[in-house]
């Protein structure tokens, strides 16, 4: 295959993204940069060196570009954080909101509950005080005065002296003395009747008022362990997303270094055509929280993929040639070993 054809191949005209859809985007950079190692070395084998360089041009120019992808990832991991953290918190707020509603309604009922019973128990406690001070009052008999005593001790006097004249006299006297006081008497009961009945209805009045003041108390005391715990959770919600936001500027720092330091050393030495970025997946990783990319989950280790282009045994010719049975044989290792590609 000539370089034109493999470049216009490994560019794009024939490796598409339809053609390798059951790969991630990491894993076609890897085999992106494969395929650019094997035709390098095959130039190399070949002794077209102008060709080789140009591979190694274009494998350098891969392995910056996503450099600068993984450090713009870096970056917007922050955001993408920020966001479940923030949808978190919506849940959050809204589960506590709707807890504390139940909670104040159910205390609410309770005590609604507790002043209809304290009503009904005042209702029938009145019926009962009030027929028992009836049956009281029926059962008192008057006490006549001394006065009205003297006029029937004079009528009975008149009556055994026959002196009846005198004696209707004074009998019509005496019925209007027994009349007033029977009157007297009977208004007597009637103002006893309604200062014990008012003393009855003020003591409900003052109990129902002290368990009404209780209720509301208790009320009050639950509005505000519901004010402190909204502030606590407020606080906790402004104290993660702190945390987040200093733990990202951390790590997007730690990946600038790394990825900065990593393109200084492929810069300066010119055998290099891959670069390490082992420790930038690592650095992402704890900065992301989550699981990290593709491509590290199908990767070896940093460390057996670090060596250069420039150890790797050169394959034989037709190992370069995309389709064939020789690249379908090698595995991801032995192939990111060849194309320097170290991640």
């Amino acid at each position: 295959m000539s370089f034109e054809a493999s470049n216009s191949y490994l560019a794009g005209d024939g490796y598409s993204p339809r053609r390798h859809q059951e790969l991630s985007e990491d894993e076609e950079i890897r085999v992106y940069l494969m395929q650019l190692d094997m035709l390098r070395q095959e130039c190399e084998r070949t002794g077209n060196f102008l060709k080789a360089q140009e591979c190694v041009n274009r494998m350098r120019e891969v392995n910056l570009r996503y450099a600068k992808k993984i450090d713009l990832r870096s970056k917007q991991s922050n955001i993408t954080t920020k966001h479940q953290v923030s949808e978190d918190h919506k849940f959050e707020l809204l589960t506590f909101t709707r807890m504390w509603e139940e909670k104040i309604r159910e205390y609410d009922q309770k005590g609604d509950m507790i002043v209809h019973d304290i009503k009904r128990a005042h209702m029938e406690d009145y019926r009962n005080q009030e027929a028992e001070l009836r049956l009281q009052i029926m059962n008192q008999r008057p006490r006549f005065s001394k006065k009205v005593m003297e006029v029937r001790d004079l009528l009975e006097k008149y009556v055994l002296q026959r002196r009846y004249v005198e004696a209707e006299g004074l009998k019509q006297m005496l019925l209007k003395l027994e009349q007033d006081e029977l009157v007297a008497f009977d208004d007597k009961l009637a103002v006893q009747f309604e200062k014990k009945s008012h003393t009855m209805k003020h003591q409900y009045v003052v109990e129902l008022r002290a368990a009404e003041q209780k209720i509301a108390l208790g009320r009050e005391e639950l509005l505000h362990q519901r004010q402190l715990d909204f502030e606590r959770l407020l606080k906790r919600h402004s104290k993660v997303v702190k945390d987040i936001d200093m733990s990202t500027k951390l790590h997007v720092s730690k990946t600038k270094n790394y990825i900065q330091s990593q393109i200084k050393a492929l810069v300066l030495d010119p055998l290099k055509t891959g670069m390490d970025l082992g420790g930038v997946e690592r650095t992402f990783r704890e900065g992301q929280g989550k699981r990290g990319t593709e491509l590290r989950a199908q990767s070896p280790s940093a460390s057996a993929m670090s060596s250069s282009a420039r150890r790797a045994r050169t394959p034989p010719a037709s190992a370069v040639r995309p389709g064939s049975s020789s690249m379908r044989a090698r595995s991801p290792a032995t192939s990111l070993r060849a194309s320097g590609f170290a991640w």
